[in-house]
This record gives C-alpha cells, structure tokens and sequence, in this order.
C-alpha cells in the first residue's frame, strides 16, 4: 500500500503540467521571465520529503518539502499552502512570515 507521500507524488507527476514561476514562500527562484521551470519527477524519500526535480536548459534543481501540507493542482500549477521546512538545491529557505504559501510552481 502506497504511503500518503507517494501517492501525492504520483498525483504531482501525474497534475503539473504548466512551466513557468517557481516561489519559495512567496518569493520568487529569478526574475519573472528569466528562468521557466518545468517538473521533471516528484518523488517522495525515505524520511518523508517531498523531492521535486525540475528541469531548466542547462540544470535540474531539486527542491525538497518536508510535512507539506495543503497541496492544490489547478490548470497544471502545482501550490503547496505550508511545510514545515524547504531547501532549494540543498539551500534551506526559512518561512517568511505572512507568504501566502509554501511553494508555487506554474504560470
């Protein structure tokens, strides 16, 4: 039987369809328009994060969620309303306080 983590990372695969923005707790990875990140695999790991690869031209960052909570796909964008901690590319991103959400990918 599939744990929750793995079957919201198969929903994510499965939903994420747009490119576009990425936001780490309301803040966003480049300038608008520099950067246009696609999903490439979602996954979870062994301690319960959930690992997203995203593809660029010329590199794959890993973003990793841990306790995600609140997760919405619509029209291919993928939100994620809270975590209890992010790190981008092995670079943890601290919660600013009042963002609206955890993590948004899309246009």
């Amino acid at each position: 039987m599939p744990s929750a983590l793995e079957s919201l990372a198969h929903k994510i695969k499965s939903g994420v369809r747009s490119a576009g923005t990425l936001r780490i707790w309301g803040i966003n990875s480049s300038r608008p328009g520099d950067m246009v990140y696609q999903l490439a695999s979602a996954s979870n790991t062994n301690n319960g994060v959930l690992r997203l690869q995203l593809a660029l031209e010329s590199s794959s960052p890993v973003v990793e969620i841990d306790a995600p909570t609140g997760v919405k796909i619509a029209d291919g964008n993928l939100s994620i309303a809270g975590a209890a901690a992010i790190r981008f590319d092995g670079e943890d991103k601290p919660e600013r306080a009042g963002a609206r959400e955890a993590l948004f990918l899309g246009d």
